[in-house]
């Protein structure tokens, strides 16, 4: 479903040719329908909302009258790598209420192809993906290819389409912020000097193969990670 890869709260409708048995054909469509979800990454930790029963490798907490986002939230270790999953009868409610302990900042970023290679930004000892903040008066797409340019000095840049949205949460200015993403496949044709935007801790833009990922991904980030593999699907 497109709420479980794009985080959105849109369905993904499906369009099914029944003959014989239509009841059985509509109760298969409609189960691939509900079962939505939200994906959240706090530190390295996957925090998955869904109105369907946890996965095997995930625990499950459910969502009722006495379930308190702060206490949760405070209660997720800074370290490690937890699978939490909260079921929610009311998804959108549950999601509200998540959103409500947060600011929420809306940003949009890009994942650049040249041939066989990809661009990547070395940023605060990690591997990264060019991104930032949207601007007033710019919409999502604009804001994408700014940032790959202003982020990583490049030129030539063709947008293609969007990929996915993702979620992660920070600490800013003692307030607790959640970052909406929205991801855009680029291809460009560069092949000059990269510029890094170094006041925004940026030190290296590299074209590394896709080869190369694999160890990248082992100094990086699980959100982008999810960018990555969502181009290769």
């Amino acid at each position: 479903p497109e709420a479980q890869t794009n985080g959105s709260s849109g369905l993904r409708i499906i369009a099914l040719i029944c003959n014989n048995d239509f009841a059985t054909c509509l109760a298969v469509s409609m189960s691939k329908i509900i079962a939505l979800m939200y994906e959240v990454f706090i530190n390295h930790h996957s925090l998955i909302l869904s109105n369907s029963v946890a996965k095997s490798s995930y625990t499950q907490h459910d969502y009722n009258e006495s379930f308190n986002w702060a206490d949760f939230i405070k209660n997720i270790p800074q370290k490690g790598a937890l699978k939490l999953w909260v079921k929610s009868d009311d998804l959108e409610s549950s999601w509200r209420s998540f959103k409500a302990e947060f600011e929420l900042i809306l940003a949009a970023g890009g994942l650049v192809k040249k041939h066989q290679d990809y661009l990547f930004i070395y940023r605060n000892g990690k591997w990264d993906l060019p991104k930032g903040k949207l601007e007033n008066n710019e919409d999502l797409a604009e804001c994408a290819v700014r940032e790959v340019e202003e982020e990583c000095g490049i030129k030539d840049l063709v947008l293609e389409h969007k990929l996915i949205q993702t979620y992660h949460t920070y600490s800013m200015n003692g307030k607790m912020v959640l970052k909406e993403t929205h991801w855009y496949l680029m291809n460009s044709s560069y092949s000059g000097v990269f510029f890094p935007q170094t006041e925004e801790g940026i030190e290296k833009v590299e074209w590394r193969s896709k080869n190369d990922i694999p160890e990248l991904m082992k100094n990086s980030f699980s959100s982008i990670k999810k960018v990555i593999d969502s181009e290769r699907n």
